[in-house]
């Protein structure tokens, strides 16, 4: 199962996926034959990210789901798992051996290990061990940094929170590393930590940018509206009605008793 243009989840006969550069590209086309495919059709089949697939969703069907308040079922939620994965950045910790082995093979040490073996052949034992116990203790050194910087990046990238959603017609709590592309989520009054992009859908919001933009004022956020009914969402155009990742809402503002609502791109 894999997402279409508009968004909604399709079946297909096989999946071509590949990892480049921790971006997993993926297939999209089904023409088996490059002779009976036309222009347009050669255009569609191409090579895409998973956030880029789901490209052309009217602004319309954004705002029917949230009118209808429903959400996500939850089959709905496994498949778009099982597809997009996590939200979470996870950063691997690299195996001590295979850090020992990428210190080891420097030109700086590759070149002591080969003057090490001259000395000890011309008799220079004293001088050749002090330089190996040295040269031991610089990698253990650097190792130990190096792991120690990769931990520190972990915690600092690994960020989970509890947000409120809405699947099912329901109102739930769950951790923010299990949203997922089209849920319903519930802004606080009080303001949060953005930890997902996602479309404002009602009401108004506060946020400071200054993560992404370096600027110290905070700007304030509308909702999508039905002048834009019929135009297909692209997040640059309407970056007005867009809650980045990262970004600190500091106010919302509802109206009617609503809750302010975004849905997850």
């Amino acid at each position: 199962m894999i997402p279409s243009e508009s968004g909604e989840m399709q079946k297909i006969a096989e999946l071509r996926w590949f990892v480049y550069r921790k971006l997993e590209y993926i297939w999209i086309g089904d023409k088996e034959s490059e002779e009976t495919a036309d222009e347009s059709d050669e255009e569609s089949d191409c090579w895409k990210t998973s956030s880029e697939i789901a490209s052309r969703i009217p602004c319309r069907t954004l705002l029917g789901i949230s009118e209808a308040n429903f959400g996500l079922s939850s089959s709905e939620i496994s498949r778009r798992l099982e597809f997009y994965g996590r939200n979470a950045i996870v950063v691997q910790l690299r195996p001590i051996l295979y850090l020992l082995f990428m210190e080891v093979i420097t030109p700086f040490y590759v070149f002591q290990i080969f003057s090490v073996t001259v000395w000890y052949n011309d008799e220079y034992a004293f001088y050749a061990s002090l330089i190996v116990i040295l040269s031991l203790g610089s990698i253990v050194m650097d190792v130990w940094q190096i792991r120690k910087q990769e931990i520190r990046l972990r915690g600092m990238v690994h960020s989970s929170e509890s947000v409120e959603v809405i699947r099912d017609g329901i109102e739930m709590t769950v951790g923010s590393d299990q949203l997922v592309p089209g849920d319903i989520l519930l802004i606080p009054p009080h303001g949060c930590l953005m930890q997902c992009d996602s479309v404002l859908m009602n009401g108004t919001v506060i946020v400071n940018e200054s993560v992404l933009t370096g600027e110290s004022v905070p700007i304030t956020k509308v909702a999508l509206t039905d002048e834009t009914h019929d135009a297909i969402f692209n997040i640059e155009k309407n970056s007005k009605n867009v809650l980045f990742c990262g970004t600190q809402i500091l106010q919302t503002r509802f109206y009617r008793g609503k809750k302010v609502k975004s849905l997850l791109r």
